[in-house]
């Protein structure tokens, strides 16, 4: 069996760091054989969502949470700044 997750990343900026925290948006299964005779995968979908959203994910989001440093440039103050996702890369907008 395989799986495929898509996770949605929400980042932040707190106390200097870049702080992301992240959700399960899309899992699918899929199956690539079976001697068990099982052919249909769709109905475990909705039990390994529920897992990876109470086990997997807080623990992604405890280690996510604890953030980025920033770089101090010029005693810049990074409290106010909107962040982008562009191309693979976070840009932060002072």
């Amino acid at each position: 069996m395989k799986g495929l997750l898509d996770l949605d990343a929400q980042n932040s900026v707190s106390g200097g760091k870049l702080v992301t925290a992240a959700s399960l948006s899309r899992l699918e299964l899929l199956l690539e054989s079976s001697q068990a005779g099982i052919s249909d995968v769709s109905t475990l979908v909705p039990h390994c969502r529920s897992l990876l959203n109470e086990t997997f994910m807080p623990v992604i989001n405890a280690h996510l949470h604890v953030g980025f440093p920033l770089p101090s440039i010029l005693n810049m103050k990074y409290d106010n700044s909107s962040i982008q996702a562009i191309q693979g890369a976070v840009v932060l907008c002072i």
